[in-house]
């Protein structure tokens, strides 16, 4: 049997989200600048979350 092993773990979290990113930071996490995100409306929608 072949023996895998976890090199890097990632995580996508909102950068408004205090909780989600002070978790990451205690874990040790690092914020990382490599990645944009992009998305395309084709619907406007209101969110009700906040």
């Amino acid at each position: 049997m072949t023996q895998l092993s976890i090199s890097k773990v990632e995580s996508f979290i909102f950068k408004a989200n205090q909780i989600g990113n002070g978790f990451c930071d205690k874990l040790g996490f690092t914020a990382g600048d490599d990645l944009y995100y992009r998305y395309y409306v084709l619907t406007e929608l209101q969110r009700i979350d906040t």
